[in-house]
């Protein structure tokens, strides 16, 4: 943007347009010696200032302009501040040349680094929460499944003191040193079926040992008596917290066991033969009815 006369201003801005004096006359109704007059600021020409305001105003509404800034610089004598048009008068085209503004792009610099930074913070809070549930879980697993490790290992730990004794045709079997409960296992060791009975336990009525359940595993609680039937004693094999209980002695028949949980290192003593014989005639009984013959042959 430079500084030009009115006239400049007036004759730029038509030939930009494309248009001629004699188009200007016409839309105006001012001669065309007058119009010269007008582009070549031979403002003297003019009848007089008042003609010449009144043509500046009409000239400057028909191309577009602005007449109030061409009648101040008219008063003032002024140049105007115009874009600059170069002109090609022998052709009849223009160029204009104009000043692009430059934009300013802080605001959408600024939105872009807030919202940036909204979503950083909210992707850092969901993967903090979810980072922090996903490691307690593990955490939590890992101390049950060391907590059960440990309650195992201590119940491997457990020697007892077993001990098997018959007295009147009764055989006891004692286990002492547990701290809460004995493990129980009967395995079939034979690949013949039988029976077995444990009082006060899932097998109380009586349980089959076959080729698809050949065992039979129940934890037992210290300081109690149980009564332990089986079929055949040589078809099986007894363990209490893993250690082997001694059966070879006994009769290939049907006998009962008397077995007796205990906290206390010391063996308890047997009881009397009249309450063992009882004891025994009752199991006996109850394994009768408990496991019909129909029931073994399934």
């Amino acid at each position: 943007m430079r500084k030009v006369t009115i006239g400049e201003v007036l004759r730029r801005e038509r030939i930009h347009q494309g248009k001629k004096l004699s188009q200007i006359q016409k839309a105006i109704d001012i001669q065309v010696e007058y119009l010269e007059a007008l582009e070549n600021n031979d403002f003297d020409h003019l009848p007089s200032p008042f003609y010449a305001r009144s043509f500046i105003k009409k000239y400057a509404w028909e191309l577009g302009l602005d007449e109030k800034i061409l009648l101040v610089a008219y008063e003032n004598g002024s140049m105007v501040a115009y874009d600059e048009i170069e002109v090609d008068e022998e052709h009849g085209r223009t160029t204009r040349i104009e000043r692009r503004k430059i934009k300013s792009y802080l605001p959408i610099f600024y939105f872009v680094l807030i919202s940036l930074g909204i979503l950083g913070s909210v992707g850092y809070f969901v993967w903090n929460y979810s980072t922090s549930h996903v490691s307690e879980t593990p955490i939590t697993t890992s101390s049950s499944s060391q907590e059960e490790k440990v309650s195992e290992e201590t119940k491997q730990q457990e020697k007892l003191d077993i001990s098997v004794a018959t007295v009147d045709g009764v055989t006891y079997v004692t286990a002492s040193g547990a701290s809460e409960s004995v493990e129980l296992m009967i395995n079939r060791s034979k690949e013949t079926d039988t029976w077995v009975t444990v009082s006060e336990t899932r097998a109380a009525s009586g349980l089959a040992l076959t080729a698809n359940a050949p065992s039979f595993k129940e934890d037992l609680v210290t300081n109690y008596e149980f009564y332990i039937g089986l079929g055949d004693p040589n078809l099986v094999e007894l363990t209490l917290n893993g250690q082997k209980v001694e059966l070879e002695n006994l009769p290939a028949e049907a006998t009962t066991l008397v077995l007796r949980t205990s906290s206390a290192t010391a063996q308890s003593s047997p009881a009397s033969s009249s309450t063992a014989s009882s004891v025994i005639e009752e199991v006996s009984q109850d394994t009768e009815v408990g496991l019909p013959s129909e029931s073994l042959e399934e």
